[in-house]
């Protein structure tokens, strides 16, 4: 069996994912490669799009249509009012039928694939089963990745016109869908893009050699953070992003009143303004080795986001013993079981979400980190999402 996964980039949650759950099959002797648009860094068996080609000049070439393209992309988008999280359009200058990679596999692995995937090109050439991870709704939308933030009415003719082109795409298709989490599976059932394929539920995963329990102190040695404060800390890709909820925790930090309280940010795409609270911003993190140190000199992880699927940094900070506060939305409660390993704010709101911080900094009912650690560590281990999507594709080849 040879698995092709196709992500667009390596970065970000959906790039994460993509590549833990790669070392995952990889681990149980799956032949699982990985192929993407840009830089392919040290993974073992990932392969650049663009680099695949040995003629300096027609690289360069390749690389130049892939910036243009995200131009273009932009450009198209000028005339629509921003959508938080972006918008995924159907067409791409690529065809990624063409590579090696895509012609040996025997599954084809979608993740996330704006602006790699050709809709209309790969669909109209593509006979190999497909398992498709929805790490948004943008795989049975129109293009919006998630709900709360995307202004619908401004959108309405395009997205209407990709659903319909998409279903045409995708009738004589074997797709099968996978969502990280039940909310997402839910989502996903309730589409007409999903009718006829199997949808199946299967949790993100992570190296726990890597997230796991570790001092406290020792953590905050090496990243040289003060002993003594409290710390709450956020973690984002974009920080930008109105769905991440980064104003709210703003506001709910700036009234909560703990002695040398320290707010942590760390991710991209950060401009402050207005009055901050005391703060230190690291910038984006690197390894994934000194992420986790990050969640062991916490004191609580906290996830402002307005709506989420099943966010890796959650599972990455309780497999790091760390406690959770986050909003009742999406994916979040089924991480973070209120009262065991954080606690959860029903309210989309500054002020209960700074209580509810506030009751997790000073209450001693939640378990100690080392029980949370435990817990996560079992659950999101690599070798249950991967013996787990070896079945879906097994299942895949004998339908």
């Amino acid at each position: 069996m040879k698995v092709l996964h196709v992500n667009t980039h390596l970065r970000g949650g959906a790039g994460k994912a993509c590549v833990r759950l790669h070392q995952g099959l990889r681990n149980l002797g799956v032949d699982s490669k990985i192929l993407t648009l840009d830089s392919n860094g040290n993974i073992p068996e990932v392969y650049s799009y663009v680099d695949a080609y040995k003629n300096p000049i027609i690289k360069w070439q390749k690389k130049l249509v892939a910036k243009t393209a995200f131009k273009r992309k932009r450009l198209r988008l000028l005339s629509y009012p921003t959508a938080s999280d972006g918008f995924a359009f159907t067409d791409a200058p690529f065809d990624i039928t063409r590579h090696p990679a895509y012609q040996e596999a025997d599954i084809i692995h979608f993740h996330w694939v704006t602006d790699f995937l050709d809709y209309a090109s790969f669909f109209k050439k593509n006979t190999k089963p497909i398992v498709w991870t929805a790490h948004d709704m943008t795989p049975f939308t129109g293009g919006y990745g998630y709900e709360k933030t995307f202004p619908f009415e401004a959108y309405k003719e395009l997205t209407e016109h990709q659903f319909e082109a998409k279903k045409n795409w995708y009738d004589k298709q074997s797709i099968s869908f996978v969502c990280p989490s039940k909310w997402m599976y839910e989502k996903a059932q309730q589409s007409e893009l999903t009718k006829g394929c199997a949808i199946h539920h299967v949790p993100n995963a992570l190296d726990t050699n890597t997230f796991k329990w570790i001092e406290q102190d020792e953590a905050r040695q090496k990243l040289r953070l003060p002993f003594d404060n409290p710390i709450v800390l956020f973690v984002a890709d974009s920080i930008s992003s109105k769905r991440k909820g980064m104003e709210l925790l703003l506001e709910a930090v700036r009234t909560l009143y703990v002695n040398d309280l320290m707010l942590v940010i760390a991710g991209r795409f950060w401009n402050p303004s207005g009055k901050m609270p005391a703060h230190r911003y690291v910038g984006e993190i690197e390894t994934e080795e000194e992420m986790a140190l990050l969640y062991n000199a916490a004191d609580v992880f906290v996830i402002p986001s307005l709506e989420d699927n099943f966010p890796n940094t959650v599972i990455e900070a309780l497999c790091c013993g760390t406690p959770v506060v986050g909003f009742d939305v999406g994916g979040i409660p089924e991480q973070v079981i209120d009262g065991v390993n954080g606690r959860l704010c029903s309210k989309l709101e500054g002020f209960p979400l700074k209580t509810t911080i506030l009751d997790l900094l000073t209450n001693k009912e939640v378990p100690n980190r080392q029980t949370i650690s435990k817990n996560a560590r079992q659950a999101y281990a690599l070798h249950v999402q991967a013996q787990r999507m070896k079945d879906i594709y097994q299942g895949g080849l004998d339908s």
